[in-house]
């Protein structure tokens, strides 16, 4: 059985005052989120129970953003 939790973060109401974002805004703000992802993953394996390492392993994190995703471990 497989299980999957997903947190999903809704910017609407913080791009819509925004007209013009430049490549190296949208580049930072992407770096942060992949920092940030990077980090509650690693929390959320050092701090998971380990039995077989199943559920260890099955924990990543993906970006997604102009309808391309990448899974990152």
């Amino acid at each position: 059985m497989e299980d999957n939790i997903e947190i999903e973060v809704d910017l609407t109401e913080f791009t819509k005052g925004i007209k013009k974002v430049s490549e190296a805004e949208v580049y930072a703000l992407m770096q942060a989120a992949r920092s940030i992802g990077g980090e509650a993953a690693g929390f959320a394996k050092e701090n998971c129970p380990v039995d077989t390492g199943l559920l260890r392993n099955s924990i990543v994190f993906a970006l997604s953003g102009g309808g391309k995703k990448k899974a990152c471990k």
